[in-house]
């Protein structure tokens, strides 16, 4: 079970109103939280689980909980990469994330990790989902809604015929999902897909192995392969780097594309700004605009409200955590099942509390590296088709190296 925990109300501290905007707040639009694994370079600082931090400006974070974990897995390999924070539909938020702990990206597995949470302070419900029963890897699980069909879809990187591409498995609850279904393959391999859909226009940010770059897609439609020809940005490289993020800022016109970088520096995150998503502008951004959790590693971002603010500041009401057995679809004729785990999972312990002492924001010192849009530095990776591998200690720019 989820041990109990306090979290540092210094981050929650910073949630103060907003920044004034010409247009009422809409949901989630008033601070941001992150969800994160960490990593150093010399280890001592790997943690793989959940790890929360919170921003009023989208910029400036403050990790919570002293920066110590918040939630981990208790089933599977017992550890988290990859998180990724969505709020439902129906109220609350659900928790994803890569089943893997450690390096061994050479593991075949088809969960992954998810839990339930009304508020970002407990975390319950948790189970594991089976996405297929192909011999590989499910690493850096996404969510977005699909209004066509009225159903979240769960994008994922696998590989199947030689190469990693994205698939997608449909659910309307995070308990019981779909068969898989090729979503994007533009036929050299990808990594780490990123969502964000928009009105009328929907883009798809991901990791090319055939460049080390980071690319946007678009498309007016959310069907699989509808973004195969999409490709729209030249894309943006700084080091060794993976795992995008695409953020809108509250009340301006203004977007964020956050990467991880494994090389030359593990636990480094790297940031562009455009000014319209739609265009082929991001303008990299120095480390005198933003600060982030210490050792981070692949986060993700996602919007609270005014409301939440002093939701998670106060201490969460006595609750009795529920287990949910996790569901998945049938073993799909044709396949070959690969090395498999048990899909039984526990429900997780809520958090006592999300107020202790206040705490500064840290910011890290780095020698300062060319982050140019066009610097060439990622442009040397893998041969296309080539079967991708993960390398346990980065040394130098390693644009195909695949690192979740």
């Amino acid at each position: 079970m989820l041990q109990r925990r306090t979290l540092l109300a210094g981050g929650l501290a910073l949630l103060a109103p907003a920044r004034a905007g010409t247009a009422a707040a809409a949901p989630g639009d008033s601070a941001y939280v992150m969800g994160y694994f960490t990593e150093s370079p010399n280890k001592v600082a790997d943690r793989y689980s959940l790890h929360l931090a919170v921003s009023t400006d989208g910029l400036t974070w403050t990790p919570l909980n002293q920066g110590k974990p918040v939630a981990t897995p208790t089933a599977g390999t017992g550890g988290l990469r990859d998180p990724f924070i969505m709020r439902k539909r129906n109220g609350g938020f659900v928790v994803l994330a890569t089943d893997l702990t450690g390096t061994d990206f050479t593991r075949q597995n088809q969960y992954i990790h998810a839990w339930d949470s009304t508020d970002l302070r407990s975390f319950t419900g948790y189970r594991r989902l089976k996405m297929h029963s192909m011999p590989t890897h499910t690493w850096a699980p996404e969510a977005f809604w699909d209004a066509s069909r009225g159903q979240y879809g769960i994008l994922y990187s696998a590989n199947s015929g030689g190469r990693d591409a994205f698939y997608v498995n449909y659910t309307t609850d995070f308990v019981t999902v779909s068969a898989p279904q090729l979503f994007f393959d533009p036929g050299f391999d990808v990594l780490d897909a990123t969502m964000h859909v928009g009105s009328g226009m929907n883009y798809l940010y991901y990791k090319s192995f055939a460049d080390g770059r980071l690319y946007g897609a678009r498309s007016t439609t959310l069907t699989p392969r509808g973004f195969d020809r999409g490709t729209y940005t030249s894309g943006v490289v700084s080091g060794g780097i993976e795992a995008p993020i695409v953020v809108k800022a509250h009340n301006r016109d203004e977007w964020w594309l956050w990467g991880d970088s494994f090389s030359p520096v593990n636990g480094e995150l790297y940031a562009w700004r455009s000014g319209d998503i739609d265009s082929n502008s991001w303008t990299p951004l120095t480390k005198a605009h933003y600060t982030q959790p210490l050792n981070a590693k692949h986060p993700t971002i996602c919007g609270i409200t005014a409301t939440e603010r002093p939701m998670t500041a106060a201490p969460p009401s006595p609750r009795t955590p529920r287990s949910t057995a996790s569901r998945a679809w049938p073993t799909a004729r044709g396949r070959r099942s690969g090395r498999t785990t048990s899909p039984t999972g526990t429900s997780g312990t809520p958090i006592t509390s999300c107020a202790s002492t206040r705490s500064a924001p840290r910011r890290i010192a780095r020698t300062p590296r060319s982050r140019s849009a066009t610097d060439p530095t990622g442009r040397t990776g893998r041969a296309v088709g080539a079967t991708p591998r993960r390398r346990a200690a980065p040394t130098a720019a390693l644009p195909g190296r695949l690192y979740p």
